[in-house]
């Protein structure tokens, strides 16, 4: 047993997938300043029952 099933404790997991905004791209411009782009990430979330 490993994972999802180890952490819930046998009781079972729902699983979604959600898009979520991110940094992304990001460059270090001389002197001090960073800039980043915004990106859409997909990633699944997990939740124990």
């Amino acid at each position: 047993m490993e994972g999802c099933k180890l952490m819930c404790c046998g009781r079972g997991f729902n699983k979604r997938r959600i898009i979520v905004q991110e940094q992304c791209h990001c460059k270090f411009h001389w002197c001090c300043t960073v800039r980043c782009q915004t990106c859409l990430v997909e990633k699944d979330e997990t939740f124990c029952k």
